[in-house]
This record gives structure tokens, C-alpha cells and sequence, in this order.
């Protein structure tokens, strides 16, 4: 809306020039058929300073204002665009997976890292481009245009928030399945030492008595082994 009223101030500006010049060539016109120099020169002079002075000037100042802008459009939506593809990639590295699917969600939140100073690049230029042009802007506008680039740099901060925290659980998950595969590895370990102890053949004694003495030992250590299993899986 402001670029658009810009643009026609401008047009109005260049049409209402086209018009002074013709008054401009009518009076000469007129002043050519005086008899008086002093009178042809005068207005001449009034002319010449007037046009040169204001009309210039003012279109120039509307330019001025018209590039600043399309420079402020244009870096809003640039950085609006960069938070948009960032934020959806964001988002697709949220919750868990399998420990590949940590891993590589963990290394796209890494390469989101590195693009930052993109991001923060393009964040500069609105706030630059917003300073220039907020003075010549209407005032019924300003809030409009403060509204526009503070949303945008309040979606900058909580992006940089939902990294950090996205890459700190990222990394715990990571850390999870590490420790999940060594507990299985002790588990396997131990299962592996308790089968052998199992698939060993017992001595055959030939007293009743010696050999209820020795099921009573596998029945201890049975349940040792039960305990033990028991309590370490209560350590996942």
C-alpha cells in the first residue's frame, strides 16, 4: 500500500510538472509580446528558479522515497521467505526416530546452524531499509510498516530458541541410543556367559545326597542370574 501511494504522488508529481511547463510556455508566450524587458526577464527568472527549485526537488525527494521503498519490500520479503523455508525444515527435525533418524535429523539442525548469518544478513537490511524510510512514510502507515518488522524479528528470535532446544534434544536422543546399544552389549555378553554356564555337563555322582546339594546350587544361582537380568533392565 505505501509502495503503490508512492508510485502515484510520483505520477502526480511528473503529471503536474507536464502541466506547469505548458503554463510555463504559455506565459512565455505572453511575455514575448510585452513591450517591457524588465517584465520578460522577471518572469523568466521566477520561472526558471521555481521549477528548478521546487519541482525538482520535490520529485526527487519522491524518487528518493520510492527507492527506499521498494528496498524495504524487498528485504522483507526476503527475510520472510528465508524464515519460512527455515522454519518448515525446523519443524520436520522436531521429536525422535531411530537412532539414523537422530543422527541425520541432527546434522540438517547443524547445516541450519551454519545458514544463521543468511538469515541475520537479510534481518540487518529490513531493519536498515526500515529506518530509512519510516520518516517519509504517512503516519496513518507507520504502524502498519513497525507491525510488518517487528513480527519478523519476533520470528527470528524464537527461531534461534527452537534450534537451540531442537538441537540440545537432538543430541540427547543421540546420547540415549549410545547408551542403549552398551547396555545391550552387556546384556548380550552376560546372556552369552550364562549359556555357557547352563550348557556345561554336570559331574554324575553317585550319592543322592551330593547331587541334591548340587541342585540347590544351580537353583542359587539361577536365581542370582534372574535377579541381576531383572535389575539391570530396570537400569534402561
Amino acid at each position: 500500500m505505501e509502495f503503490t501511494s508512492t508510485q502515484t504522488a510520483r505520477e502526480n508529481v511528473i503529471q503536474l510538472q507536464f502541466l506547469y511547463n505548458n503554463l510555463v510556455k504559455g506565459v512565455q508566450v505572453k511575455c514575448s509580446c510585452s513591450i517591457s524587458l524588465w517584465l520578460r526577464n522577471e518572469v523568466n527568472e521566477i520561472f526558471t528558479i521555481f521549477t528548478s527549485s521546487m519541482i525538482q526537488d520535490l520529485i526527487s525527494k519522491i524518487q528518493k522515497g520510492l527507492s527506499d521503498h521498494t528496498e524495504f519490500f524487498k528485504a522483507k520479503n526476503e527475510l520472510e521467505n528465508w524464515l519460512t523455508t527455515t522454519e518448515v525444515t525446523l519443524q520436520d527435525c522436531g521429536g525422535y526416530g531411530d537412532e539414523a533418524t537422530c543422527k541425520n535429523k541432527l546434522e540438517t539442525v547443524k547445516i541450519i546452524s551454519t545458514r544463521l548469518p543468511e538469515g541475520q544478513h537479510f534481518l540487518s537490511l529490513l531493519q536498515d531499509t526500515f529506518t530509512r524510510v519510516i520518516s517519509g512514510t504517512p503516519f496513518d502507515q507507520q504502524e502498519t510498516m513497525r507491525s510488518d518488522a517487528q513480527a519478523l524479528r519476533s520470528r527470528w528470535e524464537k527461531l534461534k530458541l527452537d534450534l537451540k532446544s531442537t538441537d540440545g534434544n537432538l543430541k540427547d536422543a543421540c546420547l540415549k541410543w549410545e547408551d542403549f546399544k552398551e547396555k545391550c552389549d552387556k546384556k548380550s555378553r552376560w546372556i552369552n556367559s550364562t549359556q555357557n554356564v547352563l550348557s556345561e555337563t554336570p559331574k554324575k555322582w553317585a550319592d543322592l545326597g551330593e547331587m541334591k546339594m548340587v541342585l540347590e546350587q544351580y537353583k542359587v544361582l539361577l536365581y542370582t542370574m534372574v535377579l541381576d537380568f531383572v535389575s539391570k533392565l530396570n537400569g534402561f
